[in-house]
């Protein structure tokens, strides 16, 4: 019995020596008739054809110019692509008729509160992430806060072109004249500038006559998101999740709106509900877009005074908020979705972004790179006299802290909407001692949660 068991092990072992050599010697034959592929070489791409592109909202001549000189950026590189370029301003009407009869341009221009919109109710942009690791560009490379304002549920569908962060301006003038204070700037630059001396700051700078602000330390626009979210995150607060809304749960959240509720009930600041950058003369800080600072400083010369910009205070979780931002997506019924992609993703290199921003008025690029040159300063030289590069730091990307101040980018556009006017309610409101805040922030959680589909255990 021994003996037949050894047999039959010998045999498969016999067999399978059989079997691996037959293998091997197959596996050497195809391996030399088929070599294998060069693993950095990227699937072919057929970047040639026709693309056309629209910008429905280049009311400028500057817009105009950008569009231009990023698609002769784009064709030089790809000579066998024939761009088609259409400036036409459009309404919102006329683009969503575009895009719900398929006679959208293959590429066009999508505004940072747009996306989720878009994606959500037609479904009709394109992903750029495959693309983007195939043909070897960083999406990386562009500011992450304007990165995030161009995803929807985890992919990447328009690229931003500018970096629009939310400052603060000063007037210098009125300042100096305040004692126990010195340059705002100055205090940022020595990683001083807190919440505690900016508010400290705002309460020298207030003039008083009979308990009444005959000037404001700051005038601040409190129901812009990239403002209160400053209150709401900058004390460690935490408001929504994936799936709800949750501001008058979070302790640290309504410590931060508190303090930011007393701010304004002291008097030192005033709350301003436009952003009409003339309300730079109602406090001696206000806040801003980067991509206002022209406008604001002339409004200050124009008045006699002198100005300068600084970054929003540190908080406790100090955090910077980028505000709106523009860019390109690709229409998912397009007719050359390689040739599409190709030239939307140009904008995330120094090359296609130099070509675009250069032809803008002034704005910050969204390619950080770019951001170490001078090319785009040239607007506010034009306009003012020389600034020195400590002048346009706090205009720059801080990777550390960076967030997107657009809510939709944060949560679905629907809820946005709701918190959104929730907030801006709240500081017209907070004066009015029928209502608390707890209140406030529990009706927001209902009608966003309402909306979002979640209810509360």
């Amino acid at each position: 019995m021994k003996k037949n068991v050894v047999r039959y092990l010998c045999i498969l072992l016999a067999i399978g020596v059989c079997i691996f050599g037959v293998v091997s010697y197959v596996e050497k034959i195809i391996s030399e008739r088929r070599p294998e592929p060069d693993p950095y070489e990227p699937p072919a791409f057929r970047v040639s054809g026709k693309v056309s592109v629209l910008h429905q909202k280049a009311d400028t001549e500057a817009e105009k110019k950008a569009v231009k000189a990023w698609v002769e950026n784009f064709e030089e590189k790809y000579p066998d692509v024939q761009v088609e370029v259409d400036t036409t301003v459009l309404s919102d009407e006329e683009v969503e008729a575009r895009l719900a009869s398929g006679s959208m341009a293959d590429v066009f221009y999508v505004e940072s509160d747009e996306v989720y919109e878009i994606q959500e109710k037609f479904y009709l942009l394109m992903p750029f992430d495959f693309y983007a690791e195939t043909m070897g560009i960083n999406l990386n490379a562009v500011s992450p806060a304007t990165l995030a304002m161009g995803r929807y549920k985890g992919r990447t569908y328009v690229v931003m072109t500018d970096y629009d962060r939310r400052v603060l301006v000063y007037n210098k003038t009125l300042l100096n004249k305040v004692s126990g204070v010195s340059d705002p700037a100055l205090e940022a630059q020595n990683d001083n500038w807190t919440w505690d001396v900016f508010k400290e700051y705002c309460e020298k700078a207030t003039m008083r006559e009979n308990d009444n602000a005959t000037q404001a330390g700051a005038s601040l626009h409190f129901g812009h998101p990239a403002v209160w979210l400053c209150f709401a995150e900058g004390f460690g607060g935490r408001w929504y999740d994936n799936s709800e809304i949750f501001f008058s749960e979070s302790q640290e959240t309504i410590q931060g709106l508190n303090t930011m509720v007393d701010f304004v009930k002291s008097g030192n600041a005033v709350p301003t509900f436009n952003d009409d950058v003339s309300s730079v003369l109602e406090g001696v800080f206000c806040d801003v877009n980067a991509s206002q600072i022209i406008d604001a400083g002339k409004v200050y010369e124009n008045a006699g005074y002198d100005w300068n910009v600084v970054s929003f205070p540190k908080f406790e979780s100090h955090r910077s908020y980028v505000t709106s931002s523009g860019g390109f997506g690709v229409y998912r019924r397009n007719n050359n979705p390689d040739a599409a992609a190709a030239l939307c993703l140009s904008l995330c290199t120094t090359e296609g972004a130099r070509a675009y921003n250069s032809g803008q008025e002034f704005c910050v690029p969204a390619v950080q790179a770019l951001q170490n040159e001078d090319f785009w300063k040239t607007p506010v030289k034009d306009a003012f006299e020389e600034k020195s590069d400590a002048f346009y730091d706090p205009l720059l990307t801080k990777r550390r802290i960076d967030r997107s101040g657009i809510l939709s980018s944060l949560i679905p556009g629907p809820v946005a909407e709701i918190v959104e006017e929730g907030m801006y309610a709240l500081v017209v409101n907070v004066e009015n001692a029928d209502t608390s805040l707890l209140e406030m922030l529990e009706d927001i959680d209902k009608d966003a949660n309402e909306c979002w589909g979640s209810k509360k255990k």
